[in-house]
């Protein structure tokens, strides 16, 4: 297809390829970015779920030749505590979004917008369209009026506050408790939210296909499923942690 990427996509962070040499930001990102697209690119493997889990949540760092999630960065073999530099999931980070579009021939409005809110290795992804957005969200994406926050952003910013909790002295904002996040006994933050973005993912699913067969979304069933995946988050962010 004319203007097609050669690897059928374009890998980009804070630097610029046309500015500066050397100048702005991301450098260590990209590479770990580019090198994870290639293969995945080749074998068909990049879905929506697929970002979120490999690079929204990738611990990889290309320059040290290390991957936090290889153990050797747990106990008993350390303390468990880990330095946030040039990771792809950030302190700083404040979302991770894909844009899902539709195939040639498609009404429009089945583009989906799955947001991850706040930092991406304590949060869960949502569902959402602009058909109905006016009158419809859900509910633990939507501004709470009380607390100015959604509720989601809420709880995402308890446990991150958790995992980036040593506060002693000038930069020590940038440790990271990876133990939290992710550890031998599979009871990491990150660990256990997966299979709760997976089930979300999953009961998307049908409404999703229902709507690409009769070519439009069903606000009343967007509206329901809305409800359903409200439900469910809340429900497992008070047994998992008490949010």
């Amino acid at each position: 297809m004319p203007g097609m990427p050669p690897c059928g996509y374009i890998a980009r962070t804070n630097f610029s390829f046309a500015g500066e040499v050397n100048q702005g930001a991301g450098y260590v990102r990209f590479m770990q970015v580019d090198k994870m697209l290639m293969p995945a690119s080749a074998t068909g493997e990049i879905t929506p779920a697929w970002i979120f889990s490999e690079l929204s949540r990738s611990f990889a760092h290309p320059l040290l030749g290390i991957d936090l999630k290889s153990g050797s960065f747990n106990r008993p073999h350390t303390t468990g505590w880990f330095v946030d530099q040039d990771f792809i999931a950030r302190k700083s980070t404040a979302s991770s979004v894909v844009i899902q579009g539709v195939k040639a021939g498609e009404n429009p409005e089945l583009t989906t917008m799955w947001t991850v809110l706040g930092y991406p290795p304590v949060s869960v992804a949502m569902p959402v369209w602009v058909k109905g957005a006016d009158q419809q969200l859900p509910r633990m994406l939507r501004r709470d009026t009380e607390t100015g926050v959604s509720p989601l952003c809420d709880k995402v910013v308890r446990l991150a506050d958790k995992v980036f909790s040593y506060k002693q002295g000038m930069g020590s904002n940038r440790y990271l408790h990876w133990e939290l996040l992710y550890n031998l006994r599979g009871t990491g933050m990150m660990q256990v939210l997966e299979p709760v973005e997976k089930e979300v993912f999953s009961r998307t699913a049908p409404y999703l296909q229902r709507w690409r067969e009769s070519g439009t979304i069903d606000l009343k069933e967007s509206k329901l499923l809305y409800q359903e995946l409200d439900e469910y988050l809340e429900s497992k962010y008070q047994e998992y942690f008490m949010l």
